[in-house]
């Protein structure tokens, strides 16, 4: 199945507790920690891959919490170990 951002939404199934993300939907402020020490880095893009966040979460044994600012709208959060796509979660951001 592939859903409206072109990723198949089972694409990555297995690994959604690579990744916290809440409140998802947010209103701005959103919480983001990994839970496996395999995290390398976590990035934000929009659907447009418009680049927006990059967080290196090495620095505690992968697991870091950090709170980002968004403007309204969908983004793509995406977990890397060793250059490689391991996870990918939709964030919604409201007005």
């Amino acid at each position: 199945i592939v859903g409206t951002t072109g990723l198949r939404d089972n694409a990555f199934q297995g690994t959604d507790d690579l990744m916290d993300i809440w409140p998802n939907p947010s209103t701005g402020i959103v919480n983001i920690r990994a839970k496996n020490s395999g995290v390398d880095r976590i990035l934000i893009k929009g659907l447009s891959g418009t680049y927006h966040k990059e967080f290196d979460v090495r620095a505690q044994n992968g697991i870091k919490q950090n709170t980002v600012s968004l403007q309204a709208g969908i983004y793509i959060c995406t977990a890397i170990a060793k250059d490689r796509t391991i996870s990918v979660s939709k964030l919604i951001v409201l007005e």
